[in-house]
């Protein structure tokens, strides 16, 4: 009997992003047969209780008191090891993993602490370049020369790594479980009058954190540019509660906008006001490979987008298009034209869900684990 490949996989909030959402649906389909897994994230986030009981969960900030954060504070001046590094050193003791898998880059404390301790690791890059101000040229560095293998979520990101001095790469694009996408057709007119939109109106939505990578205040400014013509546009995401977007929201309050509507909805309702979109315009201006992107092809809808990242990898000619810069006037121009083929029936709905099927988790999963068995064998 082959011998299964262990992996402990970290995560730090176990929350609803987009790279923990891909741990989660490459996770709960990984042959069990082959791999054993166990998952440490570092938050109890609210994704743990989605996880099957195949996949065995952890945390880490199990104490956030005033007196655990003094202890760990004088452990680590005294030069003893924290109470984290106690906890994370006794599961990986008692799961005896044969390398450990970090989920983002963002996670250089569990970096550091695999080459302390001389385990080998994998580390998963989602991010692409402005990212990269969010950790010290030392960390990415050590993050990436001192890993068995990196791996990128798009053509993009393996360019970068290979900039970066990684020794070994690997492509894993990003996916969807497209069987946990249910819509209800009947949500349609109800939920476009329970926010006042016209029946008549032309819906262009966008998905994500309203921020400035993903191009929010975009969304907004082309709002208001088309605001006299007879589209909607409806942005789906959480407010982050920033300067950037209290500024946003004046600038709507301020042109009396009636043609955009910002949503943060319920887990279960979030497909069916995605399913509203007539167009899914992805203004983010850098998005390694975004799953909003894999789940619009899901659901049918054509695809206007910046040539941001994995886009100009994924929107093929007969479900949307790339435009080659971001300015007023391409934007409007490039509306309009989608619009007139849209009309034409030039992206045809089947096409575009085809084209998706390859991103689904069934078969991003088959070629993680060919990959990973290939790399790990020895």
């Amino acid at each position: 009997m082959t011998k299964k490949i262990k992996l402990l996989f970290f995560t730090p909030y176990a929350g609803y992003t987009g790279s923990e959402m891909m741990l989660w649906y490459l996770l709960s389909r990984i042959d069990k047969t082959k791999f054993e897994v166990k998952l440490i994230a570092g938050k109890k986030g609210d994704l743990l209780s989605e996880f099957p009981n195949t996949v065995d969960v952890d945390y880490l900030r199990t104490n956030t008191s005033l007196l655990y954060r003094i202890v760990n504070k004088i452990l680590k001046k005294l030069n003893f090891t924290g109470l984290d590094e106690r906890r994370i050193l006794k599961l990986h003791t008692q799961f005896t993993p044969d390398f450990w898998y970090i989920n983002t880059m963002a996670m250089y404390p569990i970096v550091d602490l695999a080459i302390k301790h001389q385990i080998k690791y994998f580390v998963h890059f989602h991010e692409l370049l402005s990212q990269y101000a969010s950790i010290g040229s030392k960390e990415l560095q050590q993050t990436v020369t001192n890993a068995f293998c990196t791996v990128g979520c798009a053509e993009d990101v393996c360019a970068n790594l290979k900039t970066l001095g990684s020794k070994r790469i690997q492509k894993q694009y990003e996916c969807v479980d497209f069987s946990k996408i249910k819509t209800d057709p009947d949500k349609k007119l109800i939920l476009r009058e329970k926010h006042g939109i016209k029946i008549t109106d032309f819906l262009i939505v966008m998905s994500g954190q309203r921020i400035e990578r993903k191009g929010f205040d975009i969304f907004v400014e082309t709002a208001i540019r088309l605001k006299n013509s007879a589209y909607h546009f409806v942005w789906l995401g959480a407010s982050k509660n920033s300067g950037y977007e209290f500024f946003l929201e004046r600038a709507i309050k301020e042109h009396g906008l009636k043609n955009i509507t910002l949503l943060a909805p319920e887990h279960q309702d979030y497909y069916n006001y995605f399913n509203l979109a007539d167009l899914f315009f992805l203004t983010s201006r850098e998005d390694p490979f975004p799953l909003v992107m894999l789940e619009a092809a899901f659901l049918g809808k054509p695809i206007l987008a910046f040539n941001s990242g994995g886009s100009k990898e994924f929107v093929i000619p007969t479900i949307g298009k790339v435009m080659k810069e971001i300015s007023a006037s391409v934007i409007d121009k490039e509306i309009e034209w989608m619009i007139q083929e849209i009309a034409k029936n030039t992206f045809v709905e089947e096409n575009i869900q085809e084209h998706a099927k390859q991103y689904d988790a069934i078969n991003q999963v088959r070629l993680f684990q060919n990959w990973l068995s290939e790399l790990t064998k020895n």
